[in-house]
């Protein structure tokens, strides 16, 4: 730049040195194209050049202004989803929680898990009721009491390897190397008893 452009320059500068400092028109002479116009349109107030600068600060504005709203908007609708989400779980609170007349919730009355399972253990239908076969049954009252109560579970209740070990308490792979040891039990002395 010649001698003479920049002294025009640092002189527009000076004299609009507190409207420069607006945070947008701030923002669009970082951009260092946007500020080659600026200095093209002082050193050389053609028309053409006044027209590229206005053209390029409306086209940033609009950008601007369109980022603000969308910005806005997002934040309308964060806010409206927290009320209504607020105001909707405040609304349906869970019953379990909810205490009733006497003080006492009905979270407290539910049993636990263990003794759910304890019951469901002790009072199920067991795989002997099925079983017509004295020999078999015979077979099966000699196995040890896990074992019955796998291939219960198994069969009268078609749970899987790995819901068995949930409910007993040990891991898939045991259960399916007991059930695999009981089926080989049973068939050697289902045989031997033939």
């Amino acid at each position: 730049m010649l001698k003479s452009n920049y002294k025009k320059v640092n002189l527009f500068l000076m004299k609009y040195e507190r409207e420069l400092e607006n945070p947008i028109i701030k923002s669009f002479l970082e951009k260092k194209e946007n500020f080659k116009m600026l200095e093209q349109s002082i050193c050389h107030p053609q028309l053409k050049n006044r027209e590229n600068l206005d053209k390029a600060f409306q086209e940033f504005y609009a950008e601007v202004r369109l980022t603000h709203y969308l910005s806005m908007l997002l934040k309308f609708y964060a806010q409206k989803y927290y009320v209504k989400t607020t105001k909707h779980f405040n609304h349906y609170q869970l019953i379990m929680d909810k205490p009733q007349e006497s003080g006492i919730s009905f979270a407290e009355l539910v049993s636990s898990d263990e003794e759910i399972i304890d019951i469901f253990l002790k009072t199920s239908n067991n795989l002997i009721d099925f079983i017509k076969d004295q020999k078999l049954c015979q077979i099966i009252n000699s196995l040890t009491t896990k074992q019955q109560q796998i291939l219960n579970l198994s069969f009268v209740y078609q749970f899987s390897h790995t819901e068995i070990g949930a409910l007993l308490g040990v891991s898939q792979q045991y259960v399916s190397k007991t059930y695999q040891k009981i089926l080989n039990k049973i068939r050697t002395l289902y045989g031997e008893a033939i």
